[in-house]
């Protein structure tokens, strides 16, 4: 898997995919925004917050443009509705163009020696450009406060300038058909901290825009979770997909998914069409998702989880019949047996990426 990420098209795993990781990366605040902090007084630093999407998107999805406003910054050890130092900068930003590229979104003011562990922002809209025309989306669950934690923290010093990337990895669901579309925006995101020497002179300006494969700590991380998929053997009735930890840090494998495919217009990489969805659990094997509402299978995918450290492989297996598109989103459309002699799409999902590979299945 290419350190580098790229768009991510979506059918029945991404829809899942985005329960599985909305709670578990990100959590959506009580009320109505973010509240004001106090102002800063005595010496100071400068904190500036950057922004990174690789969007799961449907195809046809060529802009997908987030309006947000009171960026803020949260006191370590405060209580979860105080304790914010709010920014005072707004925008909109086209997350379809971030794609291993940062841009600014907020510069502020805060207090020399204080800490702070999260950020968050308010999402006010979010627009779909589909197939040409644009189309509003439905926020989750109708709430837009976004809060974000900062593993470790992140200490502000004096008459300098600190930074943070927000890593964002949202779905965006298309609910209708492609003749009458209706979208939902699932935001998942995680927040790092820019080493000092790495900062680039793009973060002290807004909306400034920064390459992030020039970084060396960014390709590191990316190259930290790397994994793939070394075999797949498929079966009407079975499945086993080895898959190898070729990066330096441990990955949570959480979901597999055995798809039929076809090829776009034009020629282009073939995408999912229907989908079977597997939970990995802790022994290695894989259950079919089941549950009957999004509440069910969101507690499904919570509740597995196999842990791979670097540099080991595993072999995740199940047994028994398989019908893909069993679970769907799209309720017209009828499960299918898995055929001998076709080609599927068999997928990974650990640490919020996707290993892919293609496979034909043969005979028991």
């Amino acid at each position: 898997m290419s350190a580098k990420r790229n768009i991510a098209l979506s059918g029945a795993i991404a829809a899942i995919v985005a329960v599985a990781f909305v709670i578990a990366a990100i959590y959506v605040l009580p009320g109505t925004g973010l509240l004001q902090g106090s102002q800063t007084q005595g010496p100071s630093g400068t904190l500036s917050v950057m922004l990174t999407d690789p969007p799961t998107v449907p195809q046809g999805t060529t802009d997908l443009y987030m309006t947000y406003n009171k960026v803020g910054v949260h006191v370590a050890e405060a209580g979860n509705n105080s304790g914010w130092k709010v920014f005072s900068q707004s925008g909109t930003i086209d997350l379809m163009q971030t794609i291993n590229v940062s841009q600014t979104i907020a510069i502020g003011s805060l207090p020399a020696g204080g800490k702070f562990n999260a950020l968050g922002f308010n999402v006010s809209s979010v627009v779909v450009t589909y197939n040409g025309k644009n189309y509003t989306a439905d926020l989750v669950y109708g709430r837009n406060t976004l809060f974000v934690p900062i593993p470790g923290g992140i200490s502000i010093a004096a008459a300098s300038t600190q930074a943070v990337l927000i890593d964002m990895t949202p779905k965006v669901l298309l609910l209708g058909t492609p003749q009458n579309p209706t979208f939902a925006f699932l935001p998942s995101a995680r927040a790092y901290v820019v080493p000092s020497n790495a900062i680039p002179a793009q973060a002290h300006f807004i909306g400034e825009r920064h390459d992030l494969d020039e970084d060396s700590w960014w390709d590191a991380y990316m190259k930290s979770s790397s994994f793939a998929i070394t075999n797949v053997t498929l079966t009407p009735d079975s499945l086993s997909i080895t898959a190898i930890n070729n990066g330096n840090a441990s990955v949570v494998f959480r979901l597999a998914a055995v798809s039929s495919q076809y090829s776009t217009s034009g020629g282009a990489m073939p995408y999912p069409a229907v989908s079977e969805i597997f939970v990995i659990e802790p022994n290695a094997t894989l259950v079919p998702l089941s549950g009957s509402s999004k509440d069910q299978l969101y507690q499904e995918v919570v509740a597995g989880g196999y842990l791979l450290p670097a540099g080991a492989s595993v072999t995740f297996t199940y047994s028994g019949q398989i019908q893909i598109g069993l679970i769907q989103f799209d309720l017209n459309q009828q499960p299918q047996q898995i055929v001998v002699g076709q080609h599927y799409f068999v997928s990974l999902l650990a640490n919020d990426k996707l290993a892919q590979a293609g496979t034909t299945a043969i005979s028991a």
